[in-house]
């Protein structure tokens, strides 16, 4: 008999072991077969996983682990379920490589399906109709989509699988530009919080209310936002999760900032500090002392709001995770801003130098580059730096439409008016000063006014100073 274990030998020696003890090797043989039956059977889970790191590749490997996955799932016991996920799949398959319409026929089909969910998969489905459909078609009537299909397509799902749908519907409402309607979006956060309210609760139960959350703050609702934050905190603190009890209490003091009861957003403030500290968050730490050293400079307590801007830089300019750049210049910008305002301008210009190299490095935030480099120039102007400042408005000018808002831009013509005046360009100035008032005459708040009139007694000051000294100078001629 062959003595050796090599594999040509193996039939022989399977037999000669189950001649020896013929009931085990039968039990071992049978777990063998259907072992090696199961490791040819892909699990769903397993293909999902391959599906989704062939998504928007070579279409060959692609159909081959979408067609697989169509084959294995007939035999589950949620056939639907899975015949959505085919669609869902086809559909991001379709949306990466630019096929959008294709991709929008996918979702949608997939959203229809009626099927059993627990695990919130139709919201995800949702998000993608509306991100796609909205691309291809501009006549998409938001309205009857909502008041039809969206409603059909909520059949058979559970109460948390509902209020996921009525979240991103709101959301869709809040978010997209040619669809806003925020009285509406309010309608569908509410319909979400009562679908959450009868389940156990939940983190979606949260999220859910903090979504409501930002589109009150940002249409500054203020007293609508602070009490849906309090709601947050009260489920917060039953989940027990310190890192959402500090949220909603630094959003509730976000609240009363916005409204200036200081008091009031300093006490929430510093209870979420302390939780983030004993977290050793340092990120969110971070924001909290930058938002409660806004206060105090707010109450005229610049040394107390240099020091908590500079506990907030070194947080941020000590932290190993990721963080933009802007996060990181915002504090030397605003040490900057309360040094000029106790009118030590070379601290303040230190301190600005350090925000515009750490932004430099930030090539999604040109907005904030621009209002950092402004800054600067009109800083270097203030200690006569005037080449350097003329240097840096003109490329500010340049870049002006990288500027948000209407009251940055104003700033920068009364900045660079101003700065003209001090190098002795009055022709310049006054042509400034006409653009600033014909651009934003009608925009400018009561300091940008003062500003401005200043500027214009400044020239018409200088240009009949001017005139004199130019009679004097002719009388003495004669």
């Amino acid at each position: 008999m062959c003595r050796d274990l090599s594999v040509k030998c193996l039939p022989f020696k399977l037999l000669y072991l189950f001649s020896k003890r013929p009931i085990a090797y039968l039990v071992i043989l049978l777990i063998s077969v259907i072992s090696i039956g199961n490791s040819q059977t892909v699990s769903l889970d397993t293909l999902e996983a391959r599906i989704k790191k062939h998504l928007g590749a070579n279409q060959d490997s692609f159909s081959f682990y979408i067609n697989k996955y169509t084959q294995d799932s007939r035999q589950s016991n949620n056939p639907k379920l899975y015949d959505a996920k085919i669609n869902y799949f086809q559909g991001q398959h379709a949306s990466k490589t630019n096929n959008l319409s294709e991709a929008a026929s996918y979702f949608h089909h997939a959203l229809l399906l009626e099927f059993h969910d627990t695990c919130c998969f139709k919201g995800t489905v949702l998000n993608q109709y509306l991100s796609n459909i909205t691309k291809v078609d501009t006549s998409f009537n938001i309205d009857a989509f909502l008041n039809g299909e969206f409603i059909s397509s909520k059949m058979r799902l559970d109460n948390n699988a509902k209020a996921n749908m009525n979240m991103i519907a709101a959301n869709f409402l809040r978010d997209n530009p040619n669809y806003r309607n925020y009285d509406l979006a309010k309608t569908y956060y509410e319909a979400a919080i009562k679908d959450a309210e009868k389940e156990k609760l939940s983190l979606q139960f949260y999220e859910i209310h903090l979504a409501y959350y930002l589109m009150l703050y940002f249409q500054e609702d203020y007293l609508g936002a602070i009490e849906i934050a309090k709601k947050r905190l009260e489920i917060a603190h039953k989940l027990d999760n310190n890192y959402i009890i500090a949220g909603s209490l630094f959003d509730i003091g976000l609240g009363y900032k916005s409204l200036s009861m200081y008091e009031e957003s300093i006490k929430y403030y510093y209870q979420a500090l302390n939780i983030w500290e004993n977290m050793d968050s340092d990120l969110e730490t971070a924001y909290t002392y930058n938002n409660i050293a806004l206060i105090e400079s707010e109450l005229k307590n610049y040394d107390n709001s240099i020091n908590l801007f500079e506990h907030a830089a070194a947080l941020m300019d000590n932290f190993s995770g990721e963080i933009h750049m802007g996060n990181r210049a915002r504090p030397y910008l605003n040490i900057s801003r309360q040094y000029v305002l106790l009118d030590d301008l070379p601290n303040a210009l230190d301190n600005i130098e350090k925000a515009y190299k750490i932004i430099l490095e930030d090539d999604n935030n040109e907005g904030l580059k621009y209002i950092i480099l402004s800054n600067m120039a009109e800083l270097q102007s203030r200690q006569k730096r005037y080449s350097e400042a003329e240097k840096n408005f003109k490329l500010c000018f340049e870049n002006i439409d990288k500027l948000d808002k209407n009251s940055e831009k104003r700033s920068l013509y009364l900045d660079y008016t101003e700065h003209l005046l001090r190098a002795g360009n009055y022709q310049e100035a006054f042509k400034y000063c006409q653009k600033l008032q014909s651009l934003y005459g009608e925009d400018m708040d009561l300091e940008s006014k003062k500003r401005y009139f200043a500027s214009l007694k400044n020239y018409y000051l200088i240009k009949e100073i001017i005139k004199v000294l130019s009679n004097i100078w002719k009388w003495k001629q004669r």
